[in-house]
């Protein structure tokens, strides 16, 4: 059996090609409903991938899922990126457009939170935005980010590590939360929850706050 897209080797990995500034498709703000996006930044090659530019504080973690977060995919593609799957087919088979959509991949120890919009009324075609993904540490078989130990680094090592601005940070003996630069100018929160009776991490969450990013398609394959 093909491991699942995040597990995959870079080269395995599917791909989503360059945004373009003509032809794209408005999305609105997941929770405000405002039919505004967020113009495509810069470019970068990796591994001869053309991709959106990603955090450097996240620099070894699965492209796959940063350049998914807060983005809108059809059925096809949702499917495509995440594997086809029971959780994942219950959701696209009955959309909800008026609350979240939860998707819990257990035995990979990953859960993702999907906002359903109308892409299309009179055909009746929806897509699913990423608005936010969990890792289960203790099932979660992908990379982490560069540096980051889930078995012994405390909530101010992980901070110090990832947030954009580490002293304004939330951080108890349980957890911390801070915010992150994402792509294109984005702005993400990170939620890392910790045992505290060993200080090892329990989840690392990541929610894309605000407008959505521009649906990137997916590449031809070569």
């Amino acid at each position: 059996m093909a491991p699942p897209p995040w597990l995959a080797a870079p080269s395995r990995i599917p791909t989503l090609a360059p945004p373009t500034q003509r032809g794209s498709h408005a999305a609105a703000n997941p929770d405000r409903g405002a039919s505004s996006i967020r113009r495509p930044g810069m470019d970068c090659r990796r591994g001869g991938r053309v991709t959106s530019l990603l955090p450097p504080r996240l620099s070894g973690f699965s492209p796959m899922l940063l350049e998914s977060l807060g983005r809108c995919h059809d059925r096809e593609t949702l499917c495509r990126l995440f594997g086809v799957s029971a959780p994942l087919l219950a959701v696209v088979r009955k959309p909800n457009t008026q609350q979240h959509q939860h998707v819990h991949l257990l035995g990979q120890g990953l859960s993702l939170e999907l906002r359903c919009r109308v892409k299309d009324e009179l055909l009746e075609q929806y897509e699913w935005g990423l608005r936010s993904f969990t890792l289960n540490a203790k099932y979660w078989g992908g990379a982490w980010p560069e540096g980051l130990d889930p078995s012994c680094h405390t909530a101010e090592e992980i901070v110090g590590l990832l947030a954009s601005q580490p002293t304004q940070a939330l951080i108890t003996p349980d957890l911390a939360c801070f915010a992150i630069d994402g792509p294109e100018e984005a702005s993400w929160s990170i939620l890392a929850m910790l045992d505290p009776s060993d200080g090892r991490l329990k989840s690392l969450s990541m929610v894309h706050m605000g407008e959505w990013l521009e649906t990137l398609p997916m590449a031809a394959p070569s």
